[in-house]
């Protein structure tokens, strides 16, 4: 069996790299998969598929500057998916347009293509702002394919949308991935007395003068000895989540008689890098797989909502997770941190259906017509960033 899997790593994003590298293991494991093609960005790191490294063939995303090597890719994607038996899409958060009117197209583009059969894995679903977007996924997400969301939120906007697939809700597919042994990387031993994480995503509602306030609050309320700041996303022209820690490690130094340490993806060794991460002793996280990551290792977090997904992970075992605002107002800083057992909440692979039903000719134009249309776009949006980052 050939599988064509539609994903986000190489991006510059941990969760979905982490993602992405499970993900085939599994498919490894559980179907009888001869080679995999896997769609990714230009820093994929291959050594996260060590196992499988000569069954799988990486399609590296082109950039618009080299027009010829972009459309030779897409050719050769669309070749490979000619001849493969299954496409998978997913997991993570593909399914919604807060970060562009495109977004649900790239990802879903490559569904039914050649009338193959479908399967949408792990996926988070939202925020879907546009009408076009909305109609969209009425009219690509066929009656006989399966879905299978993360959480029941996605379920439910799918269905409100008026989606009719099939929809499975099962675990966001690092969170069921039963234990850390799982990422293969040691576990630091930790000496000291109180070591406090934060992973913090550059967002509107966090202003830096308060925050910084809240973690010294923090940091005299657990005697914390130490502080290390994680950066999860850092790629190519994105580096605001690194920028925005360095301001409020900066503003911490003065007013704290601790060691602040910066540990930054894609940037640090990647072992030292989880080494560091899984040795504190209580987190703060924003991002969705940071707070994953530290509740499968037991370390007690402290949730700051940036997105539903975060508030919807606690949500589903019984606890609530807020906004920074929110934690402001109702606490003053006496904030709860949390524990929830996710070492039993394993994830599992649906049985798929080969039968799959061919496109409508309304759906192949309208797909034409988005290609060249999302093309233009992110050809403009390209030329923009370059010309910024050219005259900062």
């Amino acid at each position: 069996m050939q599988i064509f899997i539609v994903a986000m790593p190489g991006c510059g994003n941990l969760g979905d790299d982490l993602i992405s590298s499970y993900l085939v293991e599994l498919l490894f494991q559980k179907y009888s998969v001869t080679k995999i093609g896997l769609l990714c960005g230009q820093n994929i790191n291959d050594s996260c598929y060590k196992q499988y490294l000569d069954k799988i063939i990486f399609f590296k995303q082109k950039g618009k500057k080299n027009i010829f090597s972009y459309f030779t890719v897409r050719n050769e994607i669309h070749n490979y998916i000619h001849n493969c038996d299954l496409i998978i899409i997913g997991g993570g958060g593909l399914i919604q347009d807060s970060h562009s009117p495109f977004t649900i197209y790239k990802y879903l583009r490559y569904n039914n293509l050649f009338s193959k059969p479908t399967l949408l894995l792990g996926i988070g679903v939202g925020p879907v702002n546009y009408k076009f977007n909305k109609w969209y996924l009425r009219k690509v997400l066929k009656i006989n394919q399966l879905i299978q969301v993360r959480d029941e939120e996605s379920r439910i906007l799918l269905q409100n949308i008026g989606v009719k697939s099939s929809i499975i809700v099962d675990k966001d597919i690092i969170e069921g991935s039963k234990n850390l042994v799982d990422f293969d990387f040691e576990k630091k031993i930790n000496n000291e007395n109180e070591i406090l994480g934060c992973n913090i995503r550059n967002w509107k509602d966090i202003d830096i003068d308060k925050f910084v306030l809240f973690l010294q609050k923090i940091i005299i309320r657990h005697k914390i000895e130490r502080i290390k700041f994680f950066v999860f996303e850092n790629g190519f022209n994105n580096t605001s989540e690194k920028q925005f820690s360095e301001k409020i490690i900066t503003k911490l130094v003065n007013i704290i008689n601790k060691p602040v340490e910066l540990y930054v993806y894609n940037e640090t060794n990647t072992e030292n890098f989880f080494t560091e991460f899984f040795s504190v002793t209580i987190g703060i996280a924003s991002r969705y797989h940071a707070n994953i990551l530290w509740q499968l290792a037991n370390i007690e977090v402290l949730p700051i909502v940036y997105s539903p997904k975060v508030k919807s992970l606690y949500t589903k075992y019984g606890y609530e997770a807020k906004t920074f605002n929110d934690l402001i107002l109702s606490s003053s800083g006496n904030s709860e941190f949390i524990k929830i057992n996710l070492n039993d909440s394993n994830y599992s692979l649906p049985t798929y259906a080969k039968n799959n039903e061919k496109n409508s000719l309304s759906i192949n134009i309208i797909n034409f017509s988005l290609s060249i249309i999302s093309f233009i776009y992110e050809l403009f949006v390209s030329i923009f960033i370059r010309f910024k980052f050219l005259f900062k």
